[in-house]
Protein backbone atom coordinates (compact mmCIF):
# COMPACT_ATOMS: atom_id res chain seq x y z
CA UNK A 1 0.00 0.00 0.00
CA UNK A 2 2.93 2.60 0.70
CA UNK A 3 4.45 2.19 -2.89
CA UNK A 4 0.81 2.79 -4.11
CA UNK A 5 -0.14 5.57 -1.96
CA UNK A 6 3.43 7.39 -3.41
CA UNK A 7 2.73 6.32 -7.08
CA UNK A 8 -1.09 5.44 -8.03
CA UNK A 9 -1.72 5.04 -11.76
CA UNK A 10 -5.12 7.15 -11.61
CA UNK A 11 -7.04 9.40 -9.95
CA UNK A 12 -9.58 7.16 -8.37
CA UNK A 13 -6.76 5.11 -6.60
CA UNK A 14 -4.86 8.31 -5.93
CA UNK A 15 -8.12 9.48 -4.29
CA UNK A 16 -8.70 6.34 -2.43
CA UNK A 17 -6.02 5.99 -0.53
CA UNK A 18 -5.45 9.20 0.94
CA UNK A 19 -6.36 13.25 -0.02
CA UNK A 20 -4.03 14.57 -2.90
CA UNK A 21 -4.53 17.70 -4.73
CA UNK A 22 -5.72 17.59 -8.40
CA UNK A 23 -3.99 19.60 -10.86
CA UNK A 24 -5.14 19.77 -14.63
CA UNK A 25 -2.99 21.29 -17.16
CA UNK A 26 -1.80 21.50 -20.93
CA UNK A 27 0.59 19.17 -21.99
CA UNK A 28 4.16 20.43 -22.90
CA UNK A 29 7.59 19.57 -23.45
CA UNK A 30 9.21 20.85 -20.71
CA UNK A 31 5.78 20.88 -18.01
CA UNK A 32 1.69 20.72 -17.63
CA UNK A 33 0.88 24.27 -18.44
CA UNK A 34 -2.14 26.04 -16.38
CA UNK A 35 -4.58 27.93 -17.64
CA UNK A 36 -3.11 30.92 -15.99
CA UNK A 37 0.02 30.22 -17.55
CA UNK A 38 2.02 28.56 -14.88
CA UNK A 39 4.34 25.79 -16.15
CA UNK A 40 4.98 23.16 -13.72
CA UNK A 41 8.12 21.16 -14.69
CA UNK A 42 7.59 16.89 -15.37
CA UNK A 43 8.80 14.73 -12.76
CA UNK A 44 11.58 12.21 -14.52
CA UNK A 45 9.57 9.45 -15.09
CA UNK A 46 7.41 10.77 -17.93
CA UNK A 47 4.63 10.53 -20.42
CA UNK A 48 4.63 13.90 -21.72
CA UNK A 49 0.90 13.13 -22.59
CA UNK A 50 -0.78 13.15 -19.59
CA UNK A 51 -2.63 16.08 -18.69
CA UNK A 52 -3.40 15.96 -14.52
CA UNK A 53 -1.17 15.71 -11.37
CA UNK A 54 -1.72 14.87 -7.63
CA UNK A 55 0.31 16.46 -4.92
CA UNK A 56 -0.36 14.63 -1.74
CA UNK A 57 -1.09 17.58 1.11
CA UNK A 58 1.79 16.55 2.96
CA UNK A 59 4.49 17.39 0.37
CA UNK A 60 3.62 20.76 -0.43
CA UNK A 61 4.75 23.96 1.73
CA UNK A 62 3.53 27.41 1.85
CA UNK A 63 5.67 30.53 2.39
CA UNK A 64 4.87 34.21 1.45
CA UNK A 65 4.77 35.61 -2.22
CA UNK A 66 7.44 37.74 -1.73
CA UNK A 67 9.46 34.50 -1.02
CA UNK A 68 12.35 33.31 -3.56
CA UNK A 69 11.09 30.32 -5.26
CA UNK A 70 12.95 26.66 -4.40
CA UNK A 71 15.13 25.22 -7.16
CA UNK A 72 14.02 22.46 -8.55
CA UNK A 73 10.41 22.78 -7.23
CA UNK A 74 7.02 23.25 -9.29
CA UNK A 75 5.29 26.66 -8.22
CA UNK A 76 1.94 27.95 -7.78
CA UNK A 77 0.80 30.69 -6.51
CA UNK A 78 -2.32 31.64 -4.90
CA UNK A 79 -4.29 33.22 -1.76
CA UNK A 80 -4.04 32.06 1.80
CA UNK A 81 -7.73 31.78 2.67
CA UNK A 82 -7.94 29.56 5.58
CA UNK A 83 -5.92 27.65 8.37
CA UNK A 84 -7.14 24.95 10.24
CA UNK A 85 -5.86 23.95 13.34
CA UNK A 86 -5.57 19.83 14.07
CA UNK A 87 -3.01 18.93 17.24
CA UNK A 88 0.25 19.64 16.15
CA UNK A 89 -0.59 20.11 12.56
CA UNK A 90 -2.68 22.69 10.76
CA UNK A 91 -4.54 22.21 7.16
CA UNK A 92 -3.91 25.72 4.78
CA UNK A 93 -6.37 26.55 1.87
CA UNK A 94 -4.72 28.35 -0.51
CA UNK A 95 -7.10 29.77 -3.47
CA UNK A 96 -5.55 29.75 -6.68
CA UNK A 97 -7.67 30.63 -10.40
CA UNK A 98 -10.76 28.20 -9.65
CA UNK A 99 -9.11 25.57 -7.32
CA UNK A 100 -8.48 25.55 -3.58
CA UNK A 101 -5.29 23.42 -2.60
CA UNK A 102 -4.60 21.81 0.97
CA UNK A 103 -1.62 21.93 2.30
CA UNK A 104 -0.21 20.25 5.48
CA UNK A 105 2.02 21.73 7.77
CA UNK A 106 3.34 21.68 11.43
CA UNK A 107 2.07 24.00 13.47
CA UNK A 108 5.79 25.24 14.37
CA UNK A 109 6.16 26.69 10.67
CA UNK A 110 2.77 28.73 10.99
CA UNK A 111 5.19 31.48 12.36
CA UNK A 112 7.30 31.71 8.83
CA UNK A 113 4.34 32.28 7.06
CA UNK A 114 1.48 35.11 6.72
CA UNK A 115 -1.53 34.12 8.15
CA UNK A 116 -3.74 35.91 4.98
CA UNK A 117 -3.35 37.03 1.62
CA UNK A 118 -0.87 36.01 -1.39
CA UNK A 119 1.29 33.05 -0.92
CA UNK A 120 3.31 30.76 -2.73
CA UNK A 121 2.62 26.57 -2.20
CA UNK A 122 5.24 24.59 -4.25
CA UNK A 123 6.77 21.21 -4.08
CA UNK A 124 9.88 19.08 -5.40
CA UNK A 125 9.23 18.29 -8.68
CA UNK A 126 9.76 14.63 -7.83
CA UNK A 127 6.54 14.52 -5.62
CA UNK A 128 4.49 15.18 -8.35
CA UNK A 129 2.44 12.08 -9.74
CA UNK A 130 1.27 11.67 -13.40
CA UNK A 131 -2.20 10.58 -13.26
CA UNK A 132 -4.58 8.68 -15.95
CA UNK A 133 -7.70 10.09 -15.24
Amino acid sequence: PRALYHAPQDRFTAAFLGEANFISGMPEDSGLRLADGTLLPWPDRTDKKMTLLAVRPEEMTVAADTSPPPLDACVIRGELSAIVFSGPTAVCHVKSLDQTYRVLVKNSELGRMPASGPVMVSWPVSRSMLLRE
